[in-house]
């Protein structure tokens, strides 16, 4: 299982809770259990059962981001919404078609973690309103949690990634290291590209990445960001 925030992230969305209390109320459980768990940095199992049970989540999804969020099947079974069929002389039931599992709310959109599961995919782990005009499709957003792009980038801050945009030089990018997404000043040079933090602009101790290898790493540009001051 992954770490408690991510996890918990993920089922608050799932579940569309924005509140311990909300979710605590959803899985049957009270609201000081989750904030105990939060302070053993662990999310007990049958949670996700619980959760699975009453909004088919799938638990795999819940504990580890991988595959659909929603079982349509459980769905279906918990909607209780079951009707006769027209001339079903032999009394069977049928059910409904699956009900729409995230109804699409203008402005509305999720944000990832940047760290990545599996074969190098970033997990869902919330979702927030933004400014209908700052969104496009291309786009994807990520809470960043570093400190060295301070005060630019402040840690919290949830920032919009355009995927494989061409770069110049000042930019703020998304680049991969190992299995986490990095935020950097670039400065673009003859031989590649140089990558530094905030702390480190002007300074020549650096991240120098040459130009070969620059596909492997760039994942895109920072384009706007929300974050607290």
């Amino acid at each position: 299982m992954h770490s408690f925030e991510a996890v918990y992230a993920r089922m608050l969305f799932a579940a569309k809770a924005r509140t311990q209390s909300e979710l605590a109320d959803i899985i049957g459980i009270r609201q000081a259990s989750i904030s105990d768990a939060k302070k053993r940095k662990s999310i007990p199992s049958d949670w996700c059962m619980r959760l699975y049970d009453a909004r088919g989540v799938k638990v795999d999804w819940q504990r580890f981001g991988r595959g659909p969020v929603y079982d349509e099947e459980k769905l279906r079974q918990n909607s209780g919404d079951w009707t006769m069929p027209e001339g079903d002389t032999a009394g069977f039931l049928r059910e409904p078609e699956a009900p729409s599992l995230l109804a699409p709310v203008p402005g509305e959109m999720p944000y990832h973690s940047t760290c990545a599961v599996g074969d190098g995919f970033f997990p869902v782990i919330g979702l927030q309103m933004f400014p209908v005009e700052f969104l496009r499709d291309e786009v994807q957003i990520f809470r960043f949690l570093e400190s060295c792009m301070a005060p630019v980038l402040n840690r919290g801050a949830l920032v919009a990634v355009e995927k494989d945009a061409a770069v110049r030089d000042g930019d703020i990018v998304a680049v991969r290291s190992q299995k986490n997404l990095l935020f950097r000043r670039v400065q673009v040079t003859e031989s590649g590209y140089i990558l530094r933090t905030q702390e480190q602009v002007g300074v020549d101790a650096s991240w120098h990445v040459v130009e070969s290898d620059w596909p492997a790493i760039y994942y895109g540009k920072a384009i706007w960001a929300f974050q607290p001051l």
